[in-house]
């Protein structure tokens, strides 16, 4: 048997039976003051009441009433008292009040209560129970607001009332998410549980009704006979049953083992839709894909130059051991002669990291693979183009355009080369970047942050840096150009990139003096053909 929520444990749920008003209510052990409502009531459609609670709630039709049992105790006093839309039309053990609003109990014995409500049909009236060693010193214990209703809906599912939620174990009971359930790995199975509830927020207790359970393309599911765990897993990916759907488990499943699933669980009761979840659960590695991270450094072992990461067939991201990515293939072994995945796991959102072994400049084919354990099969990666060089010996600079407005943000690009032309790998400090002649001249522009030591490159042999055009405190627009000198490497010589620069809005007098060109050839052009014209006539 699953374990009902604390909702359920402690509230007193009471359901009219069909046509009848009848109440089927759970009991506990009384104190005194407690206000319990008796079988024989008709027509309370639910209620929800906790032992001196100030906050319980009750639903009768107009037509009903409302029978009480009100624990007393000896040497003390207890009084109830309704408000205007009820009145008490009789009582067992207790003195009525006059103005039958009111009674008082004091002995031992419990007391019983009538009350008949006497209000529209929508409204509410409510029932108090205080309690004290006298009549005149009474405190309120509990209270109860009963809504009066023209008819009943009970036994008709409210979405709103109900709840749908993945849970850690099969056959457990939960109004709320488990902070893991929606997700497992393969081989496993989601749990998920349905409570359905009407409009009193009572249970569904139908046992001729259709609960429809759906799960989205990749997945099986199957439901439990009652309230317990459901055990085997389904053969199909809906599921429906007709037992009661006030505690009722789902277990849902890969469709092919090792396939994975992302996807949706829907559920709907007579046709009405209850909810629809989200789950997933993570098959094998289908797919490997690599990609590069640095450029190695020749005659050398290069931690994370390249970075992978898996994924099963529905397309889920899933984690993978770096010890488990081996070296494949290489298409030029005297560039690249092996590689490894031991620099760092991959995630479910994170890519790990795996280094190779470069000999010679130039570049190489990588391919890297992983087995699966429990199949055995070899699943391979992409291949990627993986480039070892030397140090930075050269060195050239470029912007990303060519003309600036005041306020853009401008990118300037130095691209490194070794001695023999090939790009300077990532591991080498390519700059020193730290003395007076370690600079980049931006005219009109300020650097965003600031140039460092000991920079290295990329996986393209670059390094980047961003200036803000403009920024300056005596800004002019014009032609200029970006300067950059470095005596590390040692062959390099000062480099430039030319730009042009405007106000705000973007227009420069060059610019206006180019516009004021085109437009008298256009009126030059425009002459010219009227002459023509007029000359014919």
């Amino acid at each position: 048997m699953s374990t009902k929520t604390l909702r359920k444990r402690i509230a007193l749920t009471a359901v009219a039976a069909m046509g009848l008003g009848l109440l089927s209510a759970t009991s506990a052990s009384a104190t005194q003051g407690d206000l319990a409502f008796d079988a024989t009531s008709t027509g309370v459609l639910a209620t929800s009441i906790t032992a001196g609670s100030t906050a319980g709630t009750a639903t009768v039709l107009s037509t009903g009433r409302i029978v009480l049992n009100v624990e007393g105790a000896a040497g003390s006093f207890v009084k109830t008292t309704v408000s205007a839309g009820a009145a008490i039309i009789s009582s067992t053990n207790e003195t009525v009040a006059a103005d039958q609003l009111s009674a008082t109990i004091a002995q031992t014995s419990t007391g019983t209560l009538t009350i008949t409500p006497t209000g529209a049909i929508g409204s509410t009236f409510t029932i108090s129970s205080s309690k004290g060693a006298s009549t005149s010193a009474l405190t309120l214990y509990q209270l109860i607001t009963v809504t009066i209703a023209g008819s009943s809906v009970s036994g008709t599912v409210v979405p709103a009332n109900s709840y749908v939620t993945w849970t850690a174990n099969d056959g457990d009971a939960g109004i709320v998410d488990s902070a893991t359930g929606a997700e497992t790995t393969t081989g496993n199975k989601l749990n998920l549980n349905i409570q359905l509830n009407d409009a009193y927020k009572a249970d569904i207790t139908s046992t001729s009704g259709s609960l429809i359970v759906t799960a989205s393309t990749g997945a099986n599911v199957a439901i439990s006979s009652g309230n317990g765990a459901v055990s085997t897993a389904g053969t199909y990916s809906t599921a429906v049953s007709a037992a009661s759907p006030a505690d009722i488990n789902v277990i849902v499943s890969e469709a092919t083992a090792g396939a994975g699933w992302s996807g949706t669980v829907s559920v709907t009761y007579n046709g009405v839709a209850i909810a629809t979840k989200t789950g997933k659960i993570t098959g094998n590695v289908a797919t490997l894909t690599v990609a590069t991270a640095k450029i190695g450094k020749t005659s050398a072992s290069n931690a994370k130059a390249l970075t992978f990461k898996a994924a099963d067939a529905a397309g889920n991201q899933i984690g993978l051991a770096a010890s488990l990515v081996a070296f494949s293939s290489s298409s030029n072994t005297a560039v690249v002669s092996t590689a490894s995945g031991a620099n760092g796991d991959s995630t479910s959102t994170d890519v790990g990291y795996a280094s190779v072994t470069c000999g010679i400049a130039g570049s190489s084919n990588v391919v890297l693979q992983t087995t699966i354990a429990s199949t055995g099969a070899v699943v391979k990666s992409n291949s990627v183009a993986v480039l070892c060089g030397g140090a930075a010996d050269t060195f050239s600079v470029s912007l990303d355009k060519a003309k600036y407005a005041q306020g853009d943000v401008a990118t300037v690009t130095l691209t490194f080369k070794d001695i023999k032309g090939n790009l300077a790998n990532s591991y080498d400090s390519a700059t020193s970047l730290n003395g007076a002649k370690d600079s980049i001249s931006f005219p009109m522009a300020k650097q965003i942050g600031s140039i460092t030591g000991a920079e290295v490159t990329d996986n393209a042999g670059k390094i980047t840096f961003k200036f803000n055009v403009g920024d300056v405190s005596s800004f002019a627009a014009g032609k200029y150009n970006v300067v950059a000198t470095f005596p590390t490497p040692a062959n390099a010589t000062a480099q430039t990139a030319a730009y042009e620069v405007s106000g705000s809005g973007g227009v420069s007098n060059s610019d206006i003096l180019a516009s004021i060109v085109k437009l008298i050839t256009a009126i030059n052009k425009q002459i010219a053909a009227l002459q023509k014209l007029l000359l014919k006539k």
